[in-house]
């Protein structure tokens, strides 16, 4: 089973693998956490495969000149994400939304001393976004099934 994944994780990165294991390294040596793998055996929540630390740096390019007071992280796992722009952007809030309890009892226990930083255990699918009054949000395709993804980005925009 765990054999097969990692195959298929290094299938779907194949074009950018030099650079995500680079960056892996480097990122790695700077201390930074995160890095708990878990399979799903959920039919609508993919499994807790953390983001490259290569697209973080790239997305970090993209956002440090936006303007934005709220992170929100739908499905947080580990908290690599949270870990990563929480280093970038000191004076910003994140929230992270993690559905498995395992998952969610590592993240808040990783964060328990960052007070700019709160992980929520709930099924982000279902929950009212405008109660947290996020700017940017972040999510790693943390689902499975297409019909339910298009629905929680529709939510989003709307």
């Amino acid at each position: 089973m765990i054999f097969k994944n990692l195959l298929r994780i290094l299938r779907s990165y194949r074009f950018s693998l030099i650079k995500i294991i680079y960056y892996e390294l480097i990122y790695l040596v700077k201390g930074y956490r995160g890095n708990k793998f878990t399979f799903s055996k959920n039919d609508i929540m993919s499994d807790n495969i953390p983001c490259p630390y290569y697209f973080l740096h790239e997305i970090n390019n993209e956002i440090k000149s936006k303007d934005f007071n709220i992170f929100l992280d739908l499905g947080c796992g580990s908290g690599r994400v949270i870990n990563f722009f929480n280093k970038c952007f000191i004076k910003k809030n994140f929230i992270g939304i993690e559905y498995f309890k395992e998952q969610f009892i590592h993240s808040k226990k990783i964060f328990e001393t960052n007070h700019n930083v709160s992980i929520i255990q709930a099924d982000f699918t279902e929950i009212d976004f405008l109660q947290y009054d996020a700017d940017c949000y972040f999510f790693n395709h943390p689902i499975k099934d297409d019909k339910i993804f298009i629905k929680t980005i529709e939510k989003i925009i709307n």
